[in-house]
Parts: C-alpha cells; sequence; structure tokens
C-alpha cells in the first residue's frame, strides 16, 4: 500500500471503498491508528459488496478493522448483499476501531448474521450513523448450528478482556434506524433482533456496554416456521 506513513486517508469513489475491503479482508491491514474519510457520497450501485474485514475464503475467520471510520456527513448508497453467508454487513467485524459520521441505504440478506453497517464488532464505539438499510437473515437460529442475529445497524457487539486490557467498552451513541429488520427465527439455541442492535454480550466482570441516544423507526420481525420454534426473548426495537 502506498503512503504506509500516512495517517489519514480520504476516499472519492465506489472503487476505492471497496479497495479499502480488499486492503483489510486479503492483505491484512487493519488501519489501527489510521483515520479513514469519505470525501463525497458513494454509490455502490447496487453491485454485490463483499464486506470490510470479512475473510473471503473462511467468512467464519473475520479481518477486523481496527481504525476509525469517519463519513464526514456523507452518504453510502446503493448497498447491495444477497447471499446465504454469516457476517454480512458494510463492515463484517470492526475491533477496537470507531465508524461514525455517515448514513447507509441500501439491503443486506444473509444467513445467520445480517446488519447495515458492522457484522460484529468488540470493543468499539458507533457514532451518528443514519441507516435506510432493510435488513433479512435466511436462516434461524441453530440451523447449521449457529445462532441468527439480526440489527438495523450492527448484528452482534461482544466485549471481552476489557477490562484486562484496559480498553474502552463499546459505545453506540446518536444511531438512528429506518430500514426493516427480520431474523428468520429466534430459538433455544440463541439468537437476537433488534432494530439498532441485534445481540450484545459481554463478560461478567467488563465495563457496560454503553446505549443511548438512539432511535429505531423500522419494523423488527422475528419469524418462526412453526409454534414450537417460536423463542420470544431476543426481539426489541432497540436491542434484541
Amino acid at each position: 500500500t502506498a503512503h504506509k506513513s500516512a495517517k489519514t486517508y480520504s476516499l472519492s469513489t465506489a472503487q476505492e471503498l471497496a479497495g479499502l475491503a480488499v486492503l483489510v479482508t486479503k492483505k491484512d491491514v487493519d488501519f489501527e491508528g489510521k483515520t479513514i474519510v469519505l470525501a463525497h457520497d458513494i454509490d455502490l450501485e447496487g453491485h454485490q459488496w463483499f464486506p470490510i474485514g470479512c475473510n473471503e475464503d473462511n467468512y467464519w475467520e473475520m479481518s477486523p478493522f481496527k481504525g476509525t471510520f469517519d463519513g464526514r456527513g456523507h452518504t453510502i448508497d446503493n448497498l447491495y448483499i444477497e447471499n446465504g453467508w454469516h457476517g454480512q454487513a458494510l463492515f463484517g467485524e470492526v475491533g477496537d476501531g470507531v465508524l461514525k459520521n455517515f448514513t447507509l441505504k441500501g439491503s443486506v440478506t444473509t444467513g445467520w448474521q445480517a446488519a447495515g453497517v458492522v457484522a460484529e464488532m468488540e470493543r468499539t464505539t458507533l457514532e451518528n450513523i443514519t441507516s435506510y438499510c432493510d435488513v433479512k437473515t435466511l436462516f434461524k437460529s441453530g440451523d447449521g448450528g449457529y445462532a441468527s442475529t439480526a440489527g438495523g445497524i450492527v448484528a452482534y457487539v461482544v466485549d471481552v478482556y476489557v477490562t484486562r486490557s484496559g480498553a474502552t467498552p463499546s459505545q453506540l451513541t446518536g444511531l438512528v434506524n429506518y430500514g426493516s429488520v427480520e431474523i428468520a427465527g429466534i430459538t433455544e439455541q440463541g439468537g437476537g433482533v433488534g432494530g439498532i442492535a441485534g445481540s450484545l454480550l459481554q463478560a461478567d466482570d467488563d465495563l457496560a456496554i454503553e446505549v443511548s441516544h438512539c432511535e429505531n423507526h423500522g419494523s423488527v420481525t422475528a419469524r418462526a416456521s412453526n409454534y414450537a420454534d417460536v423463542y420470544v426473548k431476543g426481539a426489541g426495537g432497540i436491542v434484541g
């Protein structure tokens, strides 16, 4: 990559945003200590998107983005994901990072874990993000042995070793969702669906994950194939 010593990188086109996904996913460039900014609105034109930080060869093994992504008030339009995979969103995984200040529009339909902005994150801040992204999982929890989670903004927040590592716990603040969120089914095997976050998990001895000043204006639906599959725990307007 050029300009490795730079602290800030500016993106202006869909091709450059896709290039960020390639660097994080295929080149193991996590951008820790770096800031990515959007210089303009970006139209992804409905092309199939592969998430930033999702391993293309094995989507169960993520390659997390660890930097700061600042949209500077711009819009990312026409995000499109449709597959039967896991961990699908604009970002597949973010660890110890920051995503802020942008609007996202589009749709995400995938197997077990789906969201508009980020599929899975740990010790990460999401701030001032608005999503008009419709989100849907195809499989209910237990299908294939995995839990199904879906969120308008983030599917799964998992904070572990926060206190031990001296890190800051995840914070979700100023998030607004207008998209619909639908999960194939929450069962006794877990899962969750929420307008902002599908599921939050933290270690008992860690600091609390903070959710504040968030709004959901979209529908939240948990479906099941029959009455025996209905498991109402884990569905909520803001957090599942």
